[in-house]
């Protein structure tokens, strides 16, 4: 065979293992490529699932303030827990001489143009059948669990997610035997996130 056809032979075998290289090379970068993508979008779908679960127990700690006098009546924390559909809830009052706790109601969401709101659930007290368990001697502390079925079946996590999406739009309500009535012996913005766990 003539020189230079065998070097357009090697020639055309070169262009042949060439093509087959960039070929090869390009379906290496498409399926890196597409694992790229399947990686990334298993980690947006694991994140996905993983924060619908984090932060399930937000706490809500407040003041309790006469509405009229602006004194610190009292102290107290809401424990909302979305895992077990139940509210933890506690009150101090700061005064010695309170007439002891009859009612702690959680109300809102305020309408436009009003500084009140409904009653959204009563945590203890009327119109709930759940006593505030007081104890004694001079500073009240009441203590309960809220888990919506008592008084009514209706779940808790609907409130507790509407709470958390806009707290300023709802408040706690302390009654007590002297002040029976809304406003209560106090009130306290659900603002005051204290945590989550």
């Amino acid at each position: 065979m003539h020189p230079i056809k065998r070097l357009a032979v090697r020639a055309k075998r070169a262009q042949r293992v060439l093509t087959m290289i960039s070929d090869t090379e390009a379906t290496f970068w498409k399926a890196l490529s597409g694992l790229v993508l399947i990686l990334t979008f298993t980690v947006l779908i694991l994140n996905s699932v993983f924060v619908a679960k984090q932060d399930t127990i937000f706490r809500i700690c407040y003041e309790c303030k006469n509405v009229s006098t602006g004194l610190v009546m009292g102290f107290g924390m809401h424990t909302m827990d979305t895992d077990r559909d139940q509210i933890d809830f506690e009150y101090q009052s700061a005064v010695a001489n309170s007439s002891g706790v009859t009612a702690i109601l959680l109300r809102g969401p305020i309408v436009l143009g009003s500084l009140t709101g409904p009653i959204t659930t009563a945590l203890c007290g009327s119109p709930s059948n759940l006593v505030c368990s007081l104890t004694p001697p001079l500073k009240q502390t009441a203590t309960a669990v809220y888990n919506g079925v008592h008084p009514v079946s209706n779940s808790v996590r609907p409130m507790m997610a509407d709470i958390r999406r806009q707290p300023y739009l709802y408040y706690t309500e302390v009654l007590t035997n002297a002040n029976p009535a809304s406003p209560g012996e106090c009130r306290a913005v659900m603002t005051g996130a204290c945590g989550f766990a």
